[in-house]
């Protein structure tokens, strides 16, 4: 499978079993290309790899499927949850379980944020990457305390994504 072949010129495609799927720019017209995707070859070094397990809350599937699975790939072990009220119930049943949480800023019930207030209300330490479609610094508007937390901007690439994990784990 290949996940995350995302860039500014409006594309995201994810290959598995042959499903492309194209999304339009902020323009709203389509890419002047179609990508580019080699067919699966099995798993691809990645240059850092990651372990433990982690939390990743998204409520659009498509994006919590495609994240999970990168993740995976780098060696974390994930948890999916589709809104913030899920994810802060499973941080609850074991607050130390968790490596770091993955959380979109919008989703129902409970936003990223407040998701991540109520689980840093168990471990105030706890590192996280929030991720949104809006700019970083609106990002940061949502968060009043942004330490230990990175920000990621949608679409974000395997690349980007394994960056951000290492960054807010320090490693």
């Amino acid at each position: 499978m290949t996940v995350g072949i995302c860039g500014r010129e409006g594309y995201c495609a994810v290959g598995e079993c042959g499903a492309y799927f194209t999304f339009v720019n902020s323009s709203g017209t389509p890419p002047d290309r179609s990508p580019s995707v080699e067919p699966d070859s099995g798993p691809r070094p990645f240059a850092w790899h990651g372990t433990g397990e982690v939390i990743v809350a998204d409520d659009e599937i498509g994006v919590l499927t495609v994240t999970a699975r990168a993740l995976e790939r780098i060696g974390l072990t994930v948890t999916r949850c589709e809104d913030g009220e899920a994810a802060v119930a499973v941080f609850k049943a074991d607050p130390e379980r968790w490596r770091l949480v993955l959380l979109d800023l919008s989703m129902p019930r409970l936003n990223g944020a407040q998701a991540l207030t109520a689980m840093r209300l168990l471990r105030p330490e706890l590192p996280a990457v929030l991720s949104s479609g809006y700019s970083e610094s609106e990002m940061r508007d949502t968060v009043p305390d942004a330490k230990g937390i990175v920000f990621l901007l949608k679409p974000f690439t395997v690349r980007s994504l394994s960056e951000a994990v290492r960054q807010v784990l320090g490693e």
